[in-house]
């Protein structure tokens, strides 16, 4: 009877430090995602067999991006929803960087068990590596490394449902700001001097509808977990208009353009990463963070 009451005992201090766990790695999480600190990083990034640097810098609500393109360093600099560039660039050259997708944590918490894996060290500091592991078949997974004092995302890693490395982002060094640095002033200037607003988003098919004065085609089957979170004017693409879904960490691209009667040609998607066809007038790309046929089978319901 004692061991039974023992064992019992056992059990439910450890279902409580379980739970007590998840809770903590939410939190942690959170904080990673606006990190109450300045600083500035030196970033490695792979997606596929490509790798490039950059740098990122955080100083109050000033966010930098420092990357190279066609062996140009470009320096974006960002503050609310304004955005300034040097040297300045045409608008498509900054699509990628994905300055104006909306954040939705509380998506990331409703499709994903989030846990802490244990501790480890990156470039010599201890940090929480945290696992988020989707709910829904098919959706990507992630893996990030979390600084335990600033709570600065060291390390992220997004793997696709089979567990293929989709993109991996590390810091490989980082400074802390305890007083504002030089480099603040020339990031307010280049505001100052070229600066312009982020594309305005649309929140729903009927408000884009309603101001761009067009129709758009729905897809009437979404991925598990996926919900929409914004239609705007593409900045990669003139004239084209970019939907976006995602699961809070997932996201998956809808663009759709109008075609000129003279160049119209009707076809079907085709299976693969990167659906692409023409409907009605309409010609349309898919891409997404998500299994290949269930991409596909989006592509299939638009209409």
């Amino acid at each position: 009877m004692v061991k039974k009451l023992l064992f019992i005992t056992l059990i439910f201090v450890l279902l409580i430090s379980i739970n007590a766990y998840s809770e903590d790695a939410k939190e942690i999480f959170i904080k990673s995602l606006s990190p109450n600190v300045n600083f500035e990083t030196v970033l490695s990034t792979k997606i596929q067999d490509k790798t490039f640097t950059s740098k990122f810098i955080k100083i109050d609500d000033y966010e930098g991006y420092k990357i190279y393109i066609n062996d140009i360093e470009v320096f974006v600099v960002k503050n609310g929803d304004t955005i300034g560039v040097e040297p300045k660039l045409k608008r498509g050259s900054l699509s990628f960087l994905g300055l104006n997708l909306p954040k939705k944590p509380e998506l990331t918490f409703k499709n994903y068990n989030i846990s802490i894996r244990g501790e480890e060290k990156i470039i010599g500091r201890e940090a929480y590596h945290i696992v988020l592991t989707p709910i829904c078949e098919g959706n990507v997974k992630k893996e990030v490394w979390i600084d335990k004092k600033t709570y600065i995302t060291l390390k992220s890693v997004i793997y696709d449902w089979t567990g293929k490395l989709i993109k991996e982002k590390e810091v490989t060094s980082l400074t802390i700001y305890d007083k504002h640095p030089p480099i603040l002033d020339k990031m307010k200037k280049i505001l100052k001097v070229n600066s312009k607003k982020l594309s305005r988003w649309f929140t729903s098919y009927n408000e884009a509808e309603k101001v761009l004065k067009i129709k758009l085609l729905k897809p009437t089957y979404i991925p598990c977990g996926y919900e929409l979170i914004g239609i705007h004017v593409s900045n990669r693409f003139k004239n084209t208009i970019h939907i976006v879904y995602t699961n809070g960490i997932g996201y998956i691209s809808l663009y759709e353009k109008k075609v000129p009667i003279w160049a119209r040609k009707e076809k079907g998607p085709h299976k693969g990463p990167h659906p692409n066809w023409e409907k009605r007038g309409t010609r349309l790309l898919l891409i997404g963070d998500v299994k290949e046929d269930i991409l596909y089978k989006m592509a299939e319901s638009i209409k």
